[in-house]
């Protein structure tokens, strides 16, 4: 009994690890301001990595707005849902991190939404964050797992009729 147990409780551990999406994440190759190209996803998140590069504006402090996603075309950070503020007063080097859910800023502000970061801060990176799913297009691997899975649940159920 134990021995059947112990079988059960892997196969559903396999169905569970099957039904995980796994994350994805795509680096765009950014270190500077410029036009992000979203058309190819649906869902996920953007993920702005900025840093303070300079000290010109010595009274950057916590709670300023240092950026963030701005429309097509655009320059001027106009919506308060994609607007990068700071935590804390950044010292020079100290990054953060910022992040957008993609289906908001297609639905605000295009396709192709623009990073613009200022006041002393500067883009180091920007990553998309997808579902491998939703960005390939394509379950297979995941329905793969499922079905054996299952599979192997049913195995285990012949089996043990087979036992008693």
């Amino acid at each position: 009994m134990k021995k059947f147990l112990s079988l059960l409780l892997a196969a559903i551990m396999v169905m569970a690890m099957a039904t995980v999406v796994f994350a994805e994440e795509k680096d765009l190759g950014m270190t500077d301001n410029g036009t992000i190209d979203l058309s190819s996803y649906s869902a996920g998140t953007i993920k702005v990595v900025a840093y303070r590069y300079q000290e010109i504006n010595g009274s950057v402090d916590a709670g300023w707005g240092v950026g963030g996603l701005c429309a097509t075309g655009e320059w001027e950070v106009k919506s308060i849902d994609f607007t990068a503020t700071l935590p804390s007063k950044p010292a020079l080097n100290e990054e953060f991190t910022f992040t957008w859910d993609i289906a908001a800023a297609k639905a605000t502000l295009g396709d192709q939404p623009n990073v613009n970061f200022y006041n002393d801060m500067k883009v180091k990176s920007v990553t998309i964050i997808t579902d491998a799913a939703v960005s390939a297009g394509d379950a297979t691997p995941v329905t793969a797992l499922v079905i054996i899975a299952l599979a192997s649940c049913a195995a285990l159920v012949v089996l043990r009729k087979r036992e008693a």
